[in-house]
């Protein structure tokens, strides 16, 4: 094949497009591909390196969203507002070599409920990449994430929370009103910021 280039928001704001297949893998996904178009299901995405800033912002999957293991960085509001299935019938799988997850990245994908691994070679999550994003059941950050953002994780299920030894800070409003019943500190955090777990109901000691 010969090598094509498919531009930023090329198919954004397409309401009656509901399915897109890839011919061919492309290493990046560019920023706003799909945003807002009518897509049920995330083309397969195998082969992608990046997944570009709100590339999906907007989509209504229906389906389980795999993220494969080619990719090592997640884009600004990539997934945001894509997985809201009102019955949290959904499933996320984040592949092995993911190193960063984007400011809003998952912002409000409420239909989220299942167990989520998040990968060793990840090193940080931005601010809101997870707000109200579902259930995530039992949840570990992996001892090499570095840092997580402001409000991250806010409004999100968890039945136990395990933070690993790379971090140091939980920032402001991170598991803001999350229902969780368990935490696990890792040993090195030092400093934990305001409403960090604030209005979280269900936490017990």
């Amino acid at each position: 094949y010969s090598t094509i280039t498919i531009g930023k928001y090329a198919f954004a704001e397409t309401s009656s497009l509901t399915g897109y297949s890839f011919e061919r893998s492309y290493s990046v996904i560019s920023e706003g591909l799909f945003e807002n178009s009518g897509l049920d299901n995330a083309p397969d995405l195998s082969g992608c390196e990046i997944i570009g800033d709100y590339a999906f912002n907007g989509c209504d999957f229906d389906y389980p969203l795999v993220i494969p293991d080619s990719v090592i960085s997640i884009g600004k509001g990539a997934f945001a507002n894509s997985c809201r299935d009102q019955w949290g019938r959904l499933s996320l799988t984040i592949g092995k070599n993911v190193r960063e997850i984007g400011d809003y990245a998952f912002y409000g994908c409420y239909g989220f409920s299942c167990t989520v691994t998040l990968p060793k070679t990840l090193e940080s999550i931005g601010d809101y990449a997870f707000y109200n994003a579902g259930d995530f059941h039992d949840f570990t950050i992996p001892d090499n994430v570095k840092s997580i953002g402001k409000f991250s994780f806010y409004y999100v299920g968890f039945k136990v929370l395990t933070i690993g030894s790379g971090l140091t800070e939980i920032p402001e409003g991170a598991f803001k009103e999350c229902f969780v019943e368990g935490v696990v500190l890792g040993d090195n955090i030092v400093s934990i910021g305001d409403d960090a777990f604030s209005d979280c109901m269900n936490l017990s000691g």
